[in-house]
């Protein structure tokens, strides 16, 4: 898993971007206060005898929530509180 938080000029978190199934079929999950946007990452690894392309977002409409969820919380043990917190609470609006 890979997690970006943006914040804002007080520190305070404002949006995040969590890749998830990284060693499968990528996905990204993007929220902002506008909501959530989800996504299935092309890694631009599928051409053989050729360089790698850049990988790019693939809008997808399956995104299960409560996997996610179970996820970010056996990984997220290591974060600070109030970022572990802001993305908990952002996952938990989807349900």
């Amino acid at each position: 898993m890979d997690l970006i938080v943006w914040l804002d000029s007080k520190d305070k978190p404002v949006s995040f971007e969590l890749c998830y199934d990284k060693q499968t079929y990528e996905k990204a999950l993007r929220w902002s206060p506008s909501g959530f946007v989800h996504s299935s990452v092309d890694s631009g690894e599928n051409s053989p005898g050729k360089y790698k392309s850049t990988p790019v977002l693939r809008e997808s409409r399956h995104f299960d929530d409560k996997k996610v969820h179970s996820l970010f919380i056996a990984e997220s043990s290591q974060l600070p509180e109030d970022i572990k917190d802001f993305v908990v609470s952002a996952l938990d609006l989807n349900k």
